[in-house]
């Protein structure tokens, strides 16, 4: 791809091949894979009648993809992107298939297994798919092309779990199974067909080890005031969002199934909402923590106004989680970006190590700190106080940037 193309703010996302093939595919991925998650618990339960079984095999995967995450930015910044792209989803669509194995708590060693591997694997992938995107969209399309894989993912989020079950329903759950493994395979074939520009030779030399390697990308985030900043706003988000989806249900059991449902497809479309206008914008590709910082005082607010007015004030609560929908996407698209714009080409697999260990740490920790004030104070009362925190956490942050960092997004690798 020609580097006018890579880097001309002006081009459109919708006329570039290389995005429209990597975005179109992985579309069809998130899809298949947001109904196996509803297909896949249905599926273990099944065939163990245990919740520990459905819960310790979610934790296995979550646990062996943060293990690996360090080790595989470090990789990814040292190979090519595109190849681990593609064998990380040739991989995940394999191991889809031994799910189908699984029959009764005999046999669950299986998924454990399967659900490791998988984990691993897409430690993998998400590094690469941030070189990628800062490959194809270039120093002035980071930000639509972010919105555009966010309208993705809130877009299955809203249609996937209705998706799965229709299939599991119609169709049985093998052909579920054989969707995603088969999905898998087309993000592989869109991330294929995708043109970028030859990697750099690597240096001549002995190459430090991988250990010195992943410690440059932690001294790097420390030492860089706009990744440190924006590292601590991650921090926060996920520590005080992280058991949302755990609190919510817990709050609004009296409402039944089919009034969460009501508010979860609100958010849902305050996402689809914000990522639709993000991805039309033609606003300059500017970043600053200040931004972000107000994101995430709007996100504490909605969080806290969402469990005081619910399920009492359907209306007003309906309009507060819309909101906080919104808002968690555009701090989403920004921190993303910034993260993207912000990094060195050779450093940006550690860097999005860095941010995933912190991410879904944050989120480990909030299950663990919701569920102790949820027994305490109700869930009602832990919500309120996730959301008092996120607030404070994002006013300190505000106030310690006392002027607008880099108000200019900086691509190391624009004229490179």
């Amino acid at each position: 791809m020609s580097d006018s193309v890579r880097h001309d703010p002006a081009s459109s996302l919708l006329r570039n091949r290389n995005f429209l093939l990597f975005w179109s595919t992985q579309f069809v991925s998130l899809f298949a894979t947001s109904y196996y998650m509803i297909v896949l618990p249905l599926w273990i339960y099944r065939a163990t009648g245990s919740y520990l079984h459905v819960g310790a095999m979610a934790t296995v995967g979550s646990v062996v993809f943060i293990l690996f995450s360090i080790y595989a930015g470090v990789f990814v910044d040292r190979h090519d992107k595109r190849r681990i792209l593609v064998a990380s989803d040739l991989i995940r669509a394999v191991l889809v298939l031994p799910m189908l194995l699984v029959s009764s708590v005999d046999s669950i060693y299986i998924a454990y297994i399967a659900a490791a591997a998988t984990g691993a694997a897409t430690a993998f992938f998400v590094p690469s798919q941030n070189h990628l995107i800062t490959a194809v969209a270039g120093s002035g399309g980071l930000r639509r092309a972010n919105a555009l894989l966010h309208f993705s993912y809130s877009a299955t989020l809203v249609i996937g779990p209705i998706a799965g079950g229709l299939a599991v329903s119609g169709f049985g759950y093998q052909v579920s199974f054989f969707a995603n493994a088969l999905s898998f395979v087309i993000g592989a074939l869109g991330s294929f067909l995708v043109t970028l520009p030859a990697e750099p030779p690597a240096p001549a030399g002995r190459r430090p080890s991988y250990l010195d390697d992943a410690r440059a990308g932690f001294r790097f985030v420390i030492r860089d005031g706009v990744l440190r900043r924006v590292m601590i706003s991650q921090a926060i988000v996920f520590i005080g969002s992280g058991a949302n989806a755990t609190l919510f249900v817990l709050h609004l059991r009296s409402i039944g199934p089919a009034g969460i449902g009501i508010y979860m497809s609100a958010q849902g479309a305050g996402m689809l909402v914000a990522s639709t206008v993000l991805s039309l914008s033609d606003r300059g590709e500017k970043a600053s923590v200040r931004a972000i910082a107000y994101c995430g005082l709007a996100l504490g607010v909605t969080l806290a106004l969402f469990a005081w007015l619910t399920p009492q004030h359907l209306v007003v609560g309906t309009a507060t989680i819309f909101t906080f929908g919104i808002a968690l996407t555009v701090y989403g698209v920004e921190t993303r970006t910034a993260l993207q714009a912000f990094s060195p080409k050779e450093l940006l697999g550690r860097v999005t190590a860095v941010a995933t260990l912190i991410s879904r740490g944050g989120a480990a920790v909030s299950i663990l700190m919701g569920s102790a004030l949820a027994a305490a104070v109700q869930p009602k009362g832990a919500i309120i106080c996730c959301g008092a925190m996120i607030f404070a956490g994002f006013v300190l942050l505000l106030f310690g940037t006392r002027t607008p960092v880099a108000p200019e997004m900086r691509l190391s690798s624009a004229g490179s």
